[in-house]
Formats: structure tokens, C-alpha cells, sequence
């Protein structure tokens, strides 16, 4: 990877990527990586615990003190060799030698990397109503990525550069596939918030969408894999 500051947006979709084509034990490459940010221990983390097997190669020193100081080195272990090819015939044969506990957790459906407009509203308490705009960064049948979300509130009119939506109740969600005919609409819900100074992203998973627009995601999703 080659991102002076490996963050955590840009470390799930690569290690997405490489689940959804069934990679499971990954040596991960950081010569060119100056450091580590907390959400990207977390993604770390969250991918070690479903299953996957991760190593980290050529590890500046600042990023293995990072990840003694948060209590993590011991899960995202590092790979003191600096030649790969000697450091994946090792990871392969401790891989060969110990099998994973309770199996790899794999998504349910395929995803790709896409990039077009969607819209959603959710209503937080009594704050009135929030209307927001996103752009959907990766897609399956089952959910999405969205980011760059900008938001505003419809009661007072202020614009919520970084809105607070884990866990919120999306409604009339909707997109149009890279210039489709119509749009897909939709219920679902943030499941998980990205957060860095400047950026945000939001893994949103559906809920109760019509089998036709499943259908309509599934063809796309597939088309754009066999191309």
C-alpha cells in the first residue's frame, strides 16, 4: 500500500476486495506507509476477528509503537523479515500448519467499487427530519458504502458536514445504477460509521427492498464482475 497514512477507509475496501475473491491470509505490504490511524487498527481488527489471517511487512517503527500503545500488537502481528518472498513462505507455512478457528466469516453477496449519487433521510429523536446527500463507493444486493455524506437539517437548515447516523434508521433511500432508467428505493440502516478529520464514510445494509431492485443490483454487480 502506498498512502503515507494508512486509513481506515481506504484499508477496508482493499481488504473487502480481497475477501470477495476468497483470499483469506494476507501479507500486507507497508514500505511506503508512514503510519497508522486508529480506525485503521480497528479495521485491522475487525477483519482478524472474522476469520482472516493478516500479517503486516516492512512496519516503520512509529507503527508498531502505535500499535503497542493502543494494546493491539499482540492481534496485528508484524512480519520482522524484510524480504516478501521469504516472509510469504513463512506466513504460508504457519497458515498450513494451524487451521483458522470457526472459519472465515465471508460476506453474503459479491461487491463492487462504484461511484454515483444516492439520497436518504433519517429522523434522530425530536431533531426534525435530516435530508442527505452521498456518493455509494462499493455495492452488493445486501448493502453499501457510502461516502462524503453531507447532510441537513430540515428543521433549522443547518448543514451537518459529518452527520451522526450509526445505528439510524435510513428511509426513502434511493439511486440510480450509473445512469440507470430508474431509481432504486429503499429502507436500511447505518450499521457502521468511518471517521477521520476530514472524511466520513457509512456501511449501510438494506432492509426490506423489493426482489425487483435486488434484481436489478444483482445484474449489475454481476455484469461488472464478468467485464
Amino acid at each position: 500500500m502506498s498512502r503515507e497514512t494508512l486509513q481506515a477507509t481506504e484499508l477496508e475496501r482493499y481488504l473487502y476486495g480481497r475477501l470477495d475473491q476468497a483470499k483469506y491470509y494476507l501479507l500486507i505490504n507497508l514500505k511506503h506507509v508512514e503510519t497508522i490511524d486508529s480506525l485503521g487498527i480497528k479495521a485491522l481488527e475487525h477483519f482478524i476477528n472474522r476469520g482472516v489471517r493478516v500479517r503486516l511487512l516492512n512496519a516503520r517503527s512509529k507503527i508498531s509503537a502505535i500499535l503497542r500503545m493502543s494494546g493491539k500488537d499482540a492481534l496485528v502481528k508484524i512480519c520482522d523479515m524484510a524480504d516478501s518472498k521469504n516472509a510469504a513462505s513463512l506466513f504460508e507455512k504457519e497458515v498450513l500448519g494451524k487451521k483458522a478457528k470457526g472459519g472465515i466469516k465471508k460476506r453474503r453477496h459479491p461487491r463492487i467499487d462504484t461511484f454515483f449519487s444516492a439520497y436518504f433521510k433519517y429522523h434522530p429523536g425530536h431533531n426534525g427530519v435530516i435530508s442527505a446527500k452521498t456518493n455509494i463507493l462499493n455495492l452488493s444486493e445486501g448493502g453499501a458504502l457510502a461516502g462524503q455524506i453531507i447532510a441537513l437539517n430540515t428543521k433549522n437548515g443547518e448543514i451537518l458536514g459529518q452527520p451522526e447516523i450509526a445505528g439510524q434508521e435510513l428511509y426513502d433511500l434511493k439511486f440510480k445504477l450509473n445512469g440507470g432508467p430508474e431509481f432504486i428505493k429503499t429502507k436500511a440502516e447505518c450499521a457502521r460509521e468511518i471517521k477521520t478529520d476530514t472524511k466520513m464514510s457509512a456501511g449501510i445494509r438494506f432492509k426490506g427492498m423489493k426482489i425487483d431492485c435486488k434484481g436489478m443490483i444483482r445484474d449489475y454487480v454481476y455484469k461488472a464482475i464478468q467485464f
